[in-house]
């Protein structure tokens, strides 16, 4: 059987001190001992100092950099009832038309600024439709077929269009057109009977209408809005991370006959989007501007699922990456990274989540020094490190009395500005045998190694750099008889 041969390259973050390295499932039997057959600790100085000079192949561009981005939202204290709005009460009856007009206007003005778009409002729909032309992108297009019959006059956009508050503009699937000023369709008995009220409710938010009278006039049912637990009182419930509709199972009346409170509050204390995927380019991904375009674009896929306002730009004048969150303390919202690199890459710590008490630090472009200097600084750090050891990183391997009980390989400092593996004269390159976690079934599985460093004290610690480091090679696992070995 011939040796399992597994090459990596990774990059060791700042001030830290551990790599992985992911070994194929099937060289996991139990009868392989792995070593390192080449190990080489390069400084980041070289790789920023190449890009610098722009002489990387145009293959290099092309390798894509990905990572999970997700918001999480929290909502201030631990009151469930704490109030998205003040409470709505129309002060007098009136048509529905004007009802709906007033109830949307308020909700629209009240909402929160942390609050994205209008999160409780009514539009109205039409039976006779096909689901592809309720009026989901170009509504007025659709809405001059029907002039006569819907608006008993010729369809214009400056009187019949706008019906719906400005920050509902890009939603699709809502109504934008004017609820009708008849209160219904007066050209056929057909027409008024299809007639329907629709009412939204947006992510993560719930509604209570003090009585059910102002909904049956609507149309509605209280059933439609699930199991209640007031007598008197309707609650609409939205836990999902997209708005949600109701249409009316009846025509609206043309004058409502009662009156109601409508409260907002919060659905749930906790609430998280879907897990949208950065792709990016490794040459973009070192443009500032772009790689915020990018990253912003996910975020507000992010934020329309929680109806909330954030959003990311790279500030040029002062070279950092600035993250708007909302001021609200009924709020708070944190952007949840699946590779912390990327908050590093922002000129953030190395931390999978950022928050408004996030600090931002400035980020500099690469620029190109002279060759020279680059490996005398490389070199005088290796020098200075001295010995770095590698250890598998298990249990014992994290205090110094049995840091070497794992001993994989010692790297020395070279005049080339790396530290590379030294064998110490072994005959035999120190091994062990590799076996994957109990259930494990992925293709790959990760191990984890830890880097050690002999400080001028002769204590045995983690190794660090400033800059970070990238550790690439060779593991190679050789086919051994478990009794020899063990």
């Amino acid at each position: 059987m011939e040796d399992a041969l597994v090459p990596f390259r990774n990059f060791v973050q700042p001030e830290s001190s551990t790599f992985e390295v992911s070994v194929p499932s099937r060289y996991l039997d139990g009868d392989r001992k792995f070593q390192f057959e080449n190990l080489t600790l390069s400084p980041h100085l070289f790789s920023r100092e190449a890009a610098g000079f722009n002489v990387e192949a145009d293959e290099e561009g092309l390798a894509v950099i990905k990572c999970g981005i997700r918001l999480d939202a929290e909502f201030g204290g631990v009151d469930k009832k704490l109030n998205f709005t003040p409470p709505f009460r129309a002060a007098t009856l009136m048509t529905a038309g004007k009802y709906i007009q007033e109830f949307n206007a308020f909700f629209e003005r009240e909402k929160p600024d942390f609050v994205r778009r209008c999160p409780l409002f009514f539009d109205w729909t039409h039976l006779d439709l096909e689901s592809d032309e309720d009026f989901a992108g170009d509504y007025y297009g659709e809405a001059e077929i029907f002039d006569q019959t819907w608006f008993n006059e010729e369809f214009s956009p400056d009187i019949h269009g706008n019906g719906l508050p400005a920050s509902l503009e890009k939603l699709k699937g809502v109504n934008h057109l004017k609820y009708p000023a008849a209160g219904a369709f007066s050209e056929s008995e057909t027409n008024a009977a299809n007639f329907r009220v629709r009412l939204w409710l947006a992510p993560f938010v719930k509604a209570t209408f003090s009585s059910p009278g102002i909904l049956l006039d609507l149309g509605f049912t209280a059933s439609q809005f699930g199991e209640q637990t007031a007598k008197q009182q309707i609650t609409v419930v939205n836990s999902e991370a997209a708005f949600v509709e109701f249409t009316g199972l009846t025509a609206p009346k043309i004058d409502l006959t009662s009156k109601c409170t409508v409260n907002l509050y919060p659905a749930e204390l906790l609430a998280t989007s879907f897990v949208h995927l950065l792709e990016i380019s490794a040459k973009d991904y070192r443009n500032h501007a772009f790689l915020a375009k990018m990253l912003n674009a996910k975020i507000q896929d992010c934020a329309n699922e929680l109806n909330v306002n954030v959003s990311l730009q790279f500030d040029e004048s002062e070279r950092k990456f600035q993250f708007a969150f909302p001021s609200s303390s009924q709020i708070s919202l944190s952007l949840f990274f699946q590779k912390p690199e990327l908050s590093l890459r922002m000129g953030y710590f190395y931390t999978n989540v950022i928050d408004k008490n996030s600090a931002a630090r400035e980020v500099r472009d690469v620029q190109a020094a002279n060759v020279a200097d680059a490996f005398k600084k490389c070199a005088a750090l290796c020098f200075d490190t001295g010995i770095v050891l590698c250890t598998l990183d298990q249990l014992s391997s994290n205090t110094t009395s049995g840091a070497l009980d794992f001993y994989m390989a010692s790297l020395f400092p070279r005049p080339s500005g790396v530290m590379e593996l030294d064998r110490c004269g072994q005959d035999v390159p120190p091994g062990v045998i590799l076996t994957p976690s109990s259930g494990s079934s992925s293709a790959t599985v990760p191990f984890k190694f830890r880097l050690l460093r002999i400080y001028d004290n002769q204590e045995i610690r983690a190794f660090a750099w400033n800059d970070g480091a990238w550790i690439y090679g060779m593991l190679r696992g050789i086919r051994v008889r478990r009794s020899d070995y063990d």
